[in-house]
């Protein structure tokens, strides 16, 4: 895993190369040039399960490349990971949940002031999920790998002509398929600063 985010990171960052912002944006400061950002949400699960067995706030880092195709479309690349403590439905035993979502897609960007835009994105997700009970009778560790969805929305504020701020709510899909869910994605809503490149 640590080889992963490592290789991930990297490729967020090869993936914002300089590159100027288009001349014919309406509001040429609200252009999203190629960036690099850290973000930070809080999780809400969209399964009931998941939210008795981890009720207290979940809140997740993210690290996101973006590369700018126009100055209305980009493409982006980002890895987030959670990692939250709860007790098992039933016996109420300690369990430990693990996830790294991986997404990539294309984003359309719509300048409302010279300092403010709007966004939205959407594309497929690689999520990599691990859960740890502490169950002397069952199984212990459950690692899964699935293919799923991400949308994306929020507001880029240029805080100057080199850092910009990203208030967002994001939704993910990760159709897991373990026995007592199948869906353990849910909404995301948080901050993020960043850097143009």
């Amino acid at each position: 895993m640590r080889y992963l985010l490592l290789t991930l990171f990297a490729l967020c960052c090869s993936f914002a190369i300089p590159k100027d912002c288009c001349a014919s944006c309406v509001y040429e400061n609200s252009c999203k040039d190629n960036s690099i950002s850290f973000r930070s949400a809080y999780f809400y699960p969209t399964g009931k399960l998941e939210r008795k067995i981890y009720n207290s706030p979940i809140f997740d880092i993210e690290l996101e490349g973006f590369y700018s195709l126009s100055h209305k479309w980009g493409l982006y690349l980002n890895v987030a990971y959670l990692e939250k403590n709860g007790r098992s439905d039933g016996l109420n035993l300690k369990t430990k949940m693990r996830m790294a979502p991986i997404n990539f897609g294309i984003e359309y960007i719509y300048g409302l002031t010279d300092k403010v835009s709007f966004y939205v994105g959407v594309g497929p997700s690689l999520n990599f999920i691990s859960l740890h009970d502490n169950n002397p009778i069952g199984k212990k560790h459950t690692k899964k790998c699935c293919v799923g969805a991400s949308t994306k929305s929020g507001f880029y504020y240029d805080l100057s002509n080199n850092f910009f701020a990203d208030l967002f709510v994001d939704y993910l899909y990760i159709p897991a398929g373990f026995k007592n869910t199948s869906n353990v994605g849910g909404l995301r809503a948080g901050i993020g600063f960043g850097l143009k490149l």
